[in-house]
Protein backbone atom coordinates (compact mmCIF):
# COMPACT_ATOMS: atom_id res chain seq x y z
CA UNK A 1 0.00 0.00 0.00
CA UNK A 2 2.83 2.37 0.94
CA UNK A 3 4.62 1.49 -2.30
CA UNK A 4 1.52 2.35 -4.28
CA UNK A 5 1.26 5.72 -2.50
CA UNK A 6 4.88 6.47 -3.35
CA UNK A 7 4.19 5.62 -6.98
CA UNK A 8 1.12 7.84 -6.99
CA UNK A 9 3.07 10.73 -5.48
CA UNK A 10 5.86 10.31 -8.03
CA UNK A 11 3.33 10.15 -10.84
CA UNK A 12 1.64 13.36 -9.67
CA UNK A 13 5.02 15.07 -9.34
CA UNK A 14 6.03 13.86 -12.80
CA UNK A 15 2.77 14.96 -14.36
CA UNK A 16 3.00 18.36 -12.65
CA UNK A 17 6.53 18.75 -13.93
CA UNK A 18 5.44 17.82 -17.43
CA UNK A 19 2.69 20.41 -17.31
CA UNK A 20 5.19 23.03 -16.18
CA UNK A 21 7.78 22.21 -18.85
CA UNK A 22 5.08 21.95 -21.53
CA UNK A 23 3.79 25.37 -20.55
CA UNK A 24 7.24 26.91 -20.71
CA UNK A 25 8.08 25.07 -23.95
CA UNK A 26 4.90 26.36 -25.58
CA UNK A 27 5.61 29.85 -24.24
CA UNK A 28 9.00 29.85 -25.98
CA UNK A 29 7.60 28.28 -29.13
CA UNK A 30 4.79 30.82 -29.57
CA UNK A 31 7.14 33.70 -28.79
CA UNK A 32 9.72 32.54 -31.33
CA UNK A 33 7.02 32.05 -33.98
CA UNK A 34 5.53 35.47 -33.26
CA UNK A 35 8.87 37.29 -33.40
CA UNK A 36 10.00 35.57 -36.60
CA UNK A 37 6.73 36.55 -38.26
CA UNK A 38 7.03 40.08 -36.90
CA UNK A 39 10.53 40.48 -38.34
CA UNK A 40 9.37 39.20 -41.74
CA UNK A 41 6.28 41.43 -41.91
CA UNK A 42 7.67 44.45 -40.09
CA UNK A 43 4.40 44.74 -38.15
CA UNK A 44 1.86 42.73 -36.18
CA UNK A 45 -0.58 41.09 -38.57
CA UNK A 46 -4.00 39.78 -37.52
CA UNK A 47 -2.72 36.24 -38.06
CA UNK A 48 0.30 36.83 -35.83
CA UNK A 49 -1.63 38.63 -33.10
CA UNK A 50 -2.97 35.31 -31.81
CA UNK A 51 0.59 34.03 -31.20
CA UNK A 52 1.36 36.99 -28.94
CA UNK A 53 -1.92 36.35 -27.10
CA UNK A 54 -0.85 32.74 -26.57
CA UNK A 55 2.50 33.94 -25.17
CA UNK A 56 0.64 36.11 -22.66
CA UNK A 57 -1.68 33.22 -21.76
CA UNK A 58 1.18 30.75 -21.18
CA UNK A 59 3.23 33.34 -19.32
CA UNK A 60 0.32 34.13 -17.01
CA UNK A 61 0.05 30.44 -16.13
CA UNK A 62 3.72 30.27 -15.16
CA UNK A 63 3.35 33.36 -12.95
CA UNK A 64 0.22 31.97 -11.31
CA UNK A 65 1.07 28.30 -10.83
CA UNK A 66 4.87 28.34 -10.77
CA UNK A 67 5.84 31.67 -9.11
CA UNK A 68 9.10 30.20 -7.76
CA UNK A 69 10.18 28.79 -11.10
CA UNK A 70 13.58 29.63 -12.55
CA UNK A 71 11.79 30.78 -15.70
CA UNK A 72 9.62 33.51 -14.21
CA UNK A 73 11.91 36.24 -15.56
CA UNK A 74 11.68 34.62 -19.01
CA UNK A 75 7.90 34.72 -18.78
CA UNK A 76 7.90 38.36 -17.68
CA UNK A 77 10.16 39.38 -20.56
CA UNK A 78 8.20 37.46 -23.23
CA UNK A 79 4.92 38.85 -21.90
CA UNK A 80 6.32 42.40 -21.86
CA UNK A 81 7.46 42.16 -25.47
CA UNK A 82 4.12 40.63 -26.48
CA UNK A 83 2.17 43.43 -24.83
CA UNK A 84 4.48 45.95 -26.50
CA UNK A 85 3.91 44.42 -29.95
CA UNK A 86 0.14 44.48 -29.35
CA UNK A 87 0.24 48.17 -28.41
CA UNK A 88 -0.75 47.57 -24.78
CA UNK A 89 2.07 49.74 -23.50
CA UNK A 90 1.04 50.18 -19.86
CA UNK A 91 0.87 46.40 -19.43
CA UNK A 92 4.23 45.99 -21.16
CA UNK A 93 5.83 48.52 -18.82
CA UNK A 94 4.34 46.74 -15.81
CA UNK A 95 5.89 43.40 -16.79
CA UNK A 96 9.25 44.99 -17.58
CA UNK A 97 9.27 46.80 -14.24
CA UNK A 98 8.41 43.60 -12.38
CA UNK A 99 11.39 41.92 -14.01
CA UNK A 100 13.71 44.80 -13.08
CA UNK A 101 12.42 44.91 -9.50
CA UNK A 102 12.44 41.18 -8.68
CA UNK A 103 15.15 39.85 -11.00
CA UNK A 104 17.89 42.54 -11.18
CA UNK A 105 20.47 39.87 -12.08
CA UNK A 106 18.41 38.40 -14.92
CA UNK A 107 20.14 38.16 -18.31
CA UNK A 108 17.03 39.85 -19.73
CA UNK A 109 17.70 43.14 -17.88
CA UNK A 110 19.67 44.84 -20.71
CA UNK A 111 17.03 43.75 -23.21
CA UNK A 112 14.34 45.24 -20.97
CA UNK A 113 16.15 48.58 -20.96
CA UNK A 114 16.35 48.41 -24.76
CA UNK A 115 12.62 47.62 -24.99
CA UNK A 116 11.78 50.52 -22.66
CA UNK A 117 13.93 52.79 -24.86
CA UNK A 118 11.93 51.68 -27.92
CA UNK A 119 8.67 52.50 -26.14
CA UNK A 120 10.02 55.91 -25.14
CA UNK A 121 11.06 56.58 -28.75
CA UNK A 122 7.56 55.71 -29.98
CA UNK A 123 6.17 58.19 -27.45
CA UNK A 124 8.83 60.79 -28.40
CA UNK A 125 10.08 60.81 -24.81
CA UNK A 126 13.66 61.23 -25.98
CA UNK A 127 15.15 61.91 -22.56
CA UNK A 128 13.82 58.63 -21.16
CA UNK A 129 14.95 56.79 -24.29
CA UNK A 130 18.51 58.04 -23.86
CA UNK A 131 18.49 57.14 -20.14
CA UNK A 132 17.37 53.58 -20.87
CA UNK A 133 19.97 53.20 -23.63
CA UNK A 134 22.69 54.41 -21.30
CA UNK A 135 21.68 51.71 -18.80
CA UNK A 136 21.71 49.04 -21.53
CA UNK A 137 25.12 50.14 -22.76
CA UNK A 138 26.59 49.26 -19.36
CA UNK A 139 26.18 45.55 -20.10
CA UNK A 140 29.04 45.29 -22.56
CA UNK A 141 29.65 45.24 -26.31
CA UNK A 142 27.07 42.53 -26.91
CA UNK A 143 24.36 45.22 -27.08
CA UNK A 144 26.50 48.04 -28.50
CA UNK A 145 25.21 47.99 -32.08
CA UNK A 146 21.56 47.78 -31.09
CA UNK A 147 21.97 50.54 -28.52
CA UNK A 148 23.76 52.79 -31.04
CA UNK A 149 21.06 52.25 -33.64
CA UNK A 150 18.36 53.28 -31.18
CA UNK A 151 20.47 56.20 -29.99
CA UNK A 152 20.74 57.35 -33.60
CA UNK A 153 16.96 57.14 -33.88
CA UNK A 154 16.65 59.28 -30.74
CA UNK A 155 18.98 61.90 -32.24
CA UNK A 156 17.02 61.79 -35.50
CA UNK A 157 13.68 62.31 -33.75
CA UNK A 158 15.24 65.22 -31.85
CA UNK A 159 16.30 66.84 -35.14
CA UNK A 160 19.99 66.29 -34.39
CA UNK A 161 20.74 64.67 -37.75
CA UNK A 162 24.49 65.25 -37.59
CA UNK A 163 24.79 63.29 -34.33
CA UNK A 164 22.53 60.58 -35.75
CA UNK A 165 24.90 60.07 -38.68
CA UNK A 166 27.94 60.15 -36.40
CA UNK A 167 26.51 57.35 -34.25
CA UNK A 168 25.43 55.39 -37.34
CA UNK A 169 28.78 55.39 -39.15
CA UNK A 170 30.28 52.36 -37.32
CA UNK A 171 27.12 50.42 -38.29
CA UNK A 172 27.44 51.34 -41.97
CA UNK A 173 30.68 49.53 -42.71
CA UNK A 174 30.54 45.84 -43.52
CA UNK A 175 27.06 44.36 -43.01
CA UNK A 176 28.18 41.51 -40.77
CA UNK A 177 25.72 38.85 -39.69
CA UNK A 178 22.83 41.12 -38.79
CA UNK A 179 21.64 42.31 -42.20
CA UNK A 180 18.36 43.64 -40.79
CA UNK A 181 20.13 46.02 -38.42
CA UNK A 182 22.44 47.05 -41.26
CA UNK A 183 19.47 47.86 -43.51
CA UNK A 184 17.74 49.80 -40.72
CA UNK A 185 20.90 51.84 -40.21
CA UNK A 186 21.12 52.57 -43.94
CA UNK A 187 17.50 53.73 -44.09
CA UNK A 188 18.11 56.06 -41.15
CA UNK A 189 21.32 57.34 -42.76
CA UNK A 190 19.38 58.20 -45.94
CA UNK A 191 16.78 60.15 -43.97
CA UNK A 192 19.43 61.98 -41.92
CA UNK A 193 21.48 62.95 -44.98
CA UNK A 194 18.36 64.22 -46.79
CA UNK A 195 17.39 66.30 -43.75
CA UNK A 196 20.91 67.81 -43.70
CA UNK A 197 20.76 68.62 -47.43
CA UNK A 198 23.68 66.26 -48.13
CA UNK A 199 22.07 64.85 -51.22
CA UNK A 200 25.03 63.04 -52.77
CA UNK A 201 25.66 61.23 -49.51
CA UNK A 202 22.00 60.22 -49.31
CA UNK A 203 22.17 58.97 -52.89
CA UNK A 204 25.21 56.83 -52.00
CA UNK A 205 23.34 55.21 -49.07
CA UNK A 206 20.38 54.53 -51.37
CA UNK A 207 22.69 52.76 -53.82
CA UNK A 208 23.97 50.60 -50.96
CA UNK A 209 20.42 49.68 -50.00
CA UNK A 210 19.60 48.73 -53.57
CA UNK A 211 22.27 46.05 -53.32
CA UNK A 212 20.56 44.44 -50.32
CA UNK A 213 17.73 41.93 -50.27
CA UNK A 214 14.65 44.04 -49.58
CA UNK A 215 11.12 42.99 -48.81
CA UNK A 216 8.38 44.46 -51.05
CA UNK A 217 7.53 46.91 -48.25
CA UNK A 218 11.17 47.98 -47.94
CA UNK A 219 11.40 48.48 -51.71
CA UNK A 220 8.37 50.77 -51.61
CA UNK A 221 9.90 52.70 -48.72
CA UNK A 222 13.18 53.06 -50.61
CA UNK A 223 11.40 54.31 -53.72
CA UNK A 224 9.53 56.90 -51.68
CA UNK A 225 12.77 58.03 -50.02
CA UNK A 226 14.37 58.36 -53.46
CA UNK A 227 11.48 60.60 -54.51
CA UNK A 228 11.90 62.66 -51.34
CA UNK A 229 15.61 63.04 -52.09
CA UNK A 230 15.00 64.23 -55.65
CA UNK A 231 12.31 66.68 -54.47
CA UNK A 232 14.62 68.22 -51.88
CA UNK A 233 17.43 68.26 -54.46
CA UNK A 234 15.26 70.15 -56.94
CA UNK A 235 15.25 67.25 -59.42
CA UNK A 236 11.48 67.34 -59.75
CA UNK A 237 11.14 65.35 -62.98
CA UNK A 238 12.96 62.40 -61.40
CA UNK A 239 10.95 62.76 -58.20
CA UNK A 240 7.69 62.67 -60.12
CA UNK A 241 8.77 59.59 -62.07
CA UNK A 242 9.68 57.75 -58.86
CA UNK A 243 6.44 58.64 -57.04
CA UNK A 244 4.32 57.64 -60.02
CA UNK A 245 6.14 54.31 -60.29
CA UNK A 246 4.67 53.35 -56.90
CA UNK A 247 1.31 53.04 -58.71
CA UNK A 248 -0.72 52.91 -55.49
CA UNK A 249 -4.29 51.74 -55.22
CA UNK A 250 -6.47 54.81 -54.46
CA UNK A 251 -7.87 52.87 -51.50
CA UNK A 252 -4.48 52.17 -49.92
CA UNK A 253 -3.45 53.87 -46.68
CA UNK A 254 -0.37 55.38 -48.34
CA UNK A 255 -2.26 56.92 -51.27
CA UNK A 256 -2.93 60.40 -49.74
CA UNK A 257 0.69 60.81 -48.67
CA UNK A 258 2.07 59.95 -52.10
CA UNK A 259 -0.53 62.15 -53.84
CA UNK A 260 0.65 65.02 -51.68
CA UNK A 261 4.26 64.38 -52.68
CA UNK A 262 3.32 64.16 -56.36
CA UNK A 263 1.69 67.56 -55.93
CA UNK A 264 4.90 68.97 -54.46
CA UNK A 265 6.92 67.61 -57.39
CA UNK A 266 4.45 69.13 -59.87
CA UNK A 267 4.62 72.44 -58.03
CA UNK A 268 8.40 72.30 -58.21
CA UNK A 269 8.13 71.79 -61.98
CA UNK A 270 5.91 74.88 -62.18
CA UNK A 271 2.75 72.90 -63.06
CA UNK A 272 0.55 74.65 -60.51
CA UNK A 273 -2.78 73.39 -61.86
CA UNK A 274 -1.55 69.78 -61.69
CA UNK A 275 -0.18 70.43 -58.21
CA UNK A 276 -3.56 71.77 -57.04
CA UNK A 277 -5.32 68.72 -58.45
CA UNK A 278 -3.12 66.33 -56.49
CA UNK A 279 -3.35 68.42 -53.30
CA UNK A 280 -7.15 68.32 -53.53
CA UNK A 281 -7.10 64.55 -54.02
CA UNK A 282 -4.82 64.10 -51.01
CA UNK A 283 -6.94 66.42 -48.87
CA UNK A 284 -10.25 64.73 -49.62
CA UNK A 285 -9.25 61.05 -49.69
CA UNK A 286 -11.19 59.00 -47.17
CA UNK A 287 -7.96 57.54 -45.77
CA UNK A 288 -6.63 61.04 -45.00
CA UNK A 289 -9.55 61.98 -42.77
CA UNK A 290 -8.29 63.04 -39.33
CA UNK A 291 -4.68 62.55 -40.45
CA UNK A 292 -1.89 65.09 -40.83
CA UNK A 293 -1.86 64.66 -44.62
CA UNK A 294 -5.33 66.25 -44.73
CA UNK A 295 -3.97 69.36 -42.99
CA UNK A 296 -0.75 69.55 -44.99
CA UNK A 297 -2.45 69.09 -48.37
CA UNK A 298 -4.91 71.92 -47.67
CA UNK A 299 -2.11 74.23 -46.50
CA UNK A 300 -0.05 73.54 -49.62
CA UNK A 301 -3.10 74.08 -51.82
CA UNK A 302 -3.88 77.35 -50.05
CA UNK A 303 -0.31 78.57 -50.52
CA UNK A 304 -0.54 77.99 -54.27
CA UNK A 305 -3.81 79.90 -54.33
CA UNK A 306 -2.19 82.75 -52.40
CA UNK A 307 0.47 83.09 -55.07
CA UNK A 308 -2.28 83.15 -57.68
CA UNK A 309 -3.99 86.00 -55.76
CA UNK A 310 -7.02 83.83 -54.94
CA UNK A 311 -7.00 84.94 -51.32
CA UNK A 312 -10.64 84.09 -50.56
CA UNK A 313 -10.18 80.51 -51.77
CA UNK A 314 -6.87 80.22 -49.93
CA UNK A 315 -8.52 81.46 -46.76
CA UNK A 316 -11.21 78.78 -47.11
CA UNK A 317 -8.66 75.97 -47.34
CA UNK A 318 -6.73 77.28 -44.34
CA UNK A 319 -9.97 77.31 -42.40
CA UNK A 320 -10.73 73.72 -43.46
CA UNK A 321 -7.21 72.64 -42.47
CA UNK A 322 -7.55 74.25 -39.04
CA UNK A 323 -10.63 72.11 -38.30
CA UNK A 324 -9.18 68.68 -39.08
CA UNK A 325 -9.35 66.54 -35.96
CA UNK A 326 -5.72 65.61 -35.54
CA UNK A 327 -2.93 66.59 -33.17
CA UNK A 328 -0.43 68.45 -35.32
CA UNK A 329 1.61 71.67 -35.13
CA UNK A 330 0.32 72.33 -38.66
CA UNK A 331 -3.06 73.25 -37.16
CA UNK A 332 -1.49 76.34 -35.59
CA UNK A 333 0.12 77.20 -38.94
CA UNK A 334 -3.25 76.89 -40.72
CA UNK A 335 -5.00 79.12 -38.17
CA UNK A 336 -2.22 81.69 -38.23
CA UNK A 337 -2.31 81.98 -42.01
CA UNK A 338 -6.13 82.03 -42.07
CA UNK A 339 -6.15 84.93 -39.58
CA UNK A 340 -3.52 86.79 -41.62
CA UNK A 341 -5.64 86.44 -44.76
CA UNK A 342 -8.68 87.68 -42.83
CA UNK A 343 -6.76 90.86 -42.08
CA UNK A 344 -5.52 91.20 -45.66
CA UNK A 345 -9.01 90.75 -47.07
CA UNK A 346 -10.39 93.31 -44.63
CA UNK A 347 -7.94 95.97 -45.85
CA UNK A 348 -7.85 95.10 -49.57
CA UNK A 349 -9.66 98.28 -50.67
CA UNK A 350 -7.62 100.70 -48.58
CA UNK A 351 -4.95 102.96 -50.13
CA UNK A 352 -3.49 104.29 -46.86
CA UNK A 353 0.26 104.05 -46.36
CA UNK A 354 -0.27 102.51 -42.90
CA UNK A 355 -2.39 99.76 -44.41
CA UNK A 356 0.23 98.88 -47.03
CA UNK A 357 2.86 98.74 -44.32
CA UNK A 358 0.68 96.37 -42.32
CA UNK A 359 0.18 94.26 -45.46
CA UNK A 360 3.94 94.04 -45.77
CA UNK A 361 4.18 92.74 -42.20
CA UNK A 362 1.53 90.11 -42.82
CA UNK A 363 3.14 88.91 -46.05
CA UNK A 364 6.59 88.78 -44.45
CA UNK A 365 5.97 87.38 -40.98
CA UNK A 366 2.68 85.48 -41.23
CA UNK A 367 2.59 84.24 -44.83
CA UNK A 368 6.31 83.97 -45.65
CA UNK A 369 5.93 85.75 -48.97
CA UNK A 370 8.87 88.19 -49.08
CA UNK A 371 8.24 89.26 -52.68
CA UNK A 372 4.69 90.33 -51.83
CA UNK A 373 6.03 92.01 -48.70
CA UNK A 374 8.50 94.00 -50.82
CA UNK A 375 5.70 95.24 -53.08
CA UNK A 376 3.61 96.29 -50.08
CA UNK A 377 6.49 98.08 -48.31
CA UNK A 378 7.47 99.83 -51.56
CA UNK A 379 3.91 101.14 -51.90
CA UNK A 380 3.90 102.15 -48.24
CA UNK A 381 7.13 104.13 -48.75
CA UNK A 382 5.82 105.93 -51.84
CA UNK A 383 2.50 106.90 -50.20
CA UNK A 384 4.11 107.89 -46.90
CA UNK A 385 6.72 110.09 -48.63
CA UNK A 386 4.02 111.70 -50.79
CA UNK A 387 1.91 112.47 -47.72
CA UNK A 388 4.80 113.74 -45.60
CA UNK A 389 4.74 110.77 -43.21
CA UNK A 390 8.48 110.84 -42.56
CA UNK A 391 8.61 108.19 -39.86
CA UNK A 392 6.55 105.67 -41.83
CA UNK A 393 8.53 106.28 -45.03
CA UNK A 394 11.81 105.71 -43.17
CA UNK A 395 10.42 102.61 -41.50
CA UNK A 396 9.38 101.22 -44.90
CA UNK A 397 12.87 101.74 -46.32
CA UNK A 398 14.36 100.00 -43.31
CA UNK A 399 12.05 97.02 -43.92
CA UNK A 400 13.00 96.93 -47.62
CA UNK A 401 16.73 96.98 -46.82
CA UNK A 402 16.26 94.28 -44.18
CA UNK A 403 14.34 91.93 -46.52
CA UNK A 404 16.82 92.25 -49.37
CA UNK A 405 19.75 91.78 -47.02
CA UNK A 406 18.57 88.86 -44.88
CA UNK A 407 15.57 87.16 -46.50
CA UNK A 408 15.85 87.14 -50.27
CA UNK A 409 18.91 87.97 -50.18
CA UNK A 410 19.91 90.64 -52.69
CA UNK A 411 22.69 92.73 -51.11
CA UNK A 412 22.90 95.13 -54.04
CA UNK A 413 19.27 96.20 -53.64
CA UNK A 414 19.66 96.18 -49.87
CA UNK A 415 22.46 98.72 -50.18
CA UNK A 416 20.31 100.91 -52.42
CA UNK A 417 17.51 101.03 -49.86
CA UNK A 418 20.00 101.51 -47.01
CA UNK A 419 21.65 104.45 -48.78
CA UNK A 420 18.26 105.96 -49.61
CA UNK A 421 17.26 105.72 -45.93
CA UNK A 422 20.44 107.52 -44.80
CA UNK A 423 20.15 110.16 -47.53
CA UNK A 424 16.45 110.99 -47.22
CA UNK A 425 15.79 110.34 -43.54
CA UNK A 426 19.22 110.46 -41.89
CA UNK A 427 17.91 112.08 -38.70
CA UNK A 428 15.28 109.44 -37.93
CA UNK A 429 15.55 106.63 -35.42
CA UNK A 430 15.22 104.12 -38.30
CA UNK A 431 18.35 105.49 -39.98
CA UNK A 432 20.19 105.13 -36.68
CA UNK A 433 18.90 101.58 -36.23
CA UNK A 434 19.96 100.73 -39.78
CA UNK A 435 23.51 101.94 -39.10
CA UNK A 436 23.60 99.91 -35.89
CA UNK A 437 21.93 96.68 -37.08
CA UNK A 438 22.23 96.48 -40.87
CA UNK A 439 25.55 98.11 -41.67
CA UNK A 440 27.64 95.34 -39.97
CA UNK A 441 25.90 92.77 -42.16
CA UNK A 442 27.18 94.40 -45.35
CA UNK A 443 30.78 93.75 -44.36
CA UNK A 444 33.42 95.69 -46.28
CA UNK A 445 30.98 96.62 -49.04
CA UNK A 446 28.93 99.03 -46.93
CA UNK A 447 28.59 102.33 -48.83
Amino acid sequence: MRFRLHLLGFALLFLGGCAYFNTFYNLQLYFRMAEERYEQDGKVTPQNRSNYRRVIEKGSKILEFYPNSRYVDDALYYMGISYMRLGEISKARRKFQELLNFFPESPFVPRVHIALAKIALEERDLETAREELKKASGYGKKYENEVNLLLAEAYFEDGNYESALEVLRPLLGKPGKDRERYKTALFLAVRSAIALGRFQEAEAWIERLQQEYLTPEERRTLLELSGDLYTRWGRYDEALEVYQSLDLDPNSEDFPRIELKIGQAEEGRGNLEEAKKHYRTAATANQARNREEAVQARILLAQVLERQDSLEAARRYYDEASKVRVQSPLLFEARRRRDALDQLLAMKDSIAAEVFFRRGELFLFSLNQPEEAVAAYQKAYELAKENGQTSLAARSLYALAYIHLTVLPEPGKAQEYYQKLLTEFGGTIYAQEAERNLAPLFGNSTP
